[in-house]
């Protein structure tokens, strides 16, 4: 499964992206599939420019199945931000 990172440095979350994001994370690690596409979707709404958002609801989405969606949304997701597959897991 992949791994959220912190966003936020540390520090709480400022937006609503950052805290969808991270109740997103929350139920992808639950197995709640279905709240973490919501939420990592209300993310990307927010911010669309939200690599990781991206990755991660790509991630949800091959977990589901839907690996056309799924592959979509991390091939946006390394447009926006080449290494973000590598940060998730360092």
């Amino acid at each position: 499964m992949s791994q959220c990172i912190d966003t936020q440095g540390g520090r709480a979350p400022t937006k609503d992206a950052d805290a969808h994001y991270y109740r997103g994370c929350a139920n992808l690690h639950l197995k709640n599939y279905q709240p973490a596409l919501a939420d990592f979707s209300v993310a990307i709404q927010a911010r669309p420019d939200f690599a990781q958002a991206y990755y991660q609801r790509g991630a949800t989405y091959n977990l589901l199945g839907n690996r056309f969606q799924g592959q979509a949304d991390i091939n946006r997701a390394l447009q926006l931000d080449p290494n973000v597959a590598r940060n998730l897991v360092e």
